[in-house]
């Protein structure tokens, strides 16, 4: 009687143990998550995962996520919006050097070329405005990170 005490009390020991770990580390990686996507302004998607659905993740069931219809797997995430593609569109993988060899007209008239240059500018001038907003975010953090020491 003895041996089945001490096996039930390391039962629910184990189980305690593993219990408690399995929650703090679920809500640590869970904050963890949402202040990484808050410092890149996005939005958390869906419920916060609670109690139950961390212990039916480990224990291999299905969240409440899952057993809604129409969650399938998809490469997109979710709320992405099929991409329209131009027609005059280049692709520009797998393409060698000469155009006429793959089939696809490279589109060498001045109108083409001209649009391409516009739309190209217009990409640089973006990431060269992203590219400050960043730097002048990365300045004011090691500002105030001065001003704390």
């Amino acid at each position: 009687m003895k041996l089945l005490m001490w096996f039930v009390k390391i039962v629910l020991t184990v189980l305690l143990v593993s219990s408690l770990t399995l929650l703090t580390t679920g809500l640590i990686v869970q904050s963890y998550a949402k202040s990484l996507l808050a410092s890149f302004n996005i939005q958390w998607e869906g419920q916060p995962m609670g109690l139950t659905a961390m212990f039916q993740g480990a224990l291999g069931g299905k969240t409440s996520e899952g057993n809604k219809p129409g969650n399938g797997t998809t490469d997109q995430p979710t709320g992405a919006d099929e991409e329209q593609v131009p027609e005059d569109a280049v692709s520009v993988m797998g393409n060698g050097a000469e155009g006429s060899e793959s089939g696809v007209d490279t589109g060498n008239d001045a109108s083409q070329g001209a649009a391409r240059m516009e739309v190209r500018k217009r990409a640089q001038e973006q990431i060269q405005l992203e590219d400050q907003t960043l730097a002048a975010q990365a300045m004011g953090r090691i500002q105030a990170h001065r001003t704390v020491q």
